[in-house]
């Protein structure tokens, strides 16, 4: 065989994998977000004015803010690390935890009477970002809330 056709072959068989492979680029959380209330379905309850003040460096997430002016406790997680304890204003001590599901951002908070799970997506343009929420207390009555917030 030719040494041309094997370097050739070789070549090929070495770069093929890489032209392959993707690099998918996960969204950036990190902004100022307020919430749209005339875009948002929250089960029926007037919307609050909410803003969220969230920094994202993968694979930290940072979240800290207020809803009808009262300061959010600050929430710090690593995206697919271990459970992390957190306080929350509606159900009190649990524990939560966040991973990627593709493009979109998934965290399960859990505690004594139920489980929330987010998921949270980004516009091709960046500018809006929408929570979806379902909330599960037992019983099998789901709440499903939509958040959509705007980037300031």
């Amino acid at each position: 065989m030719n040494i041309a056709l094997v370097l050739s072959l070789a070549a090929s068989i070495a770069v093929t994998p890489l032209l392959t492979q993707t690099t998918i680029t996960k969204p950036d959380f990190t902004g100022t977000w307020t919430l749209i209330a005339d875009k948002s379905d929250l089960g029926g309850k007037p919307a609050p004015s909410w803003v969220l003040h969230i920094k994202h460096k993968e694979p930290v997430l940072e979240i800290t803010g207020t809803r009808n002016g009262e300061e959010l406790p600050a929430t710090r997680v690593e995206i697919g690390g271990k459970e992390v304890m957190v306080e929350s204003t509606c159900c009190g001590t649990g524990t939560e935890k966040y991973r990627w599901d593709g493009q979109a951002l998934v965290s399960e908070f859990r505690w004594s009477n139920g489980v929330q799970k987010e998921v949270r997506t980004l516009s091709p343009d960046g500018k809006t970002m929408t929570d979806l929420r379902t909330i599960s207390e037992g019983g099998g009555d789901d709440r499903v809330l939509k958040l959509v917030f705007g980037r300031q």
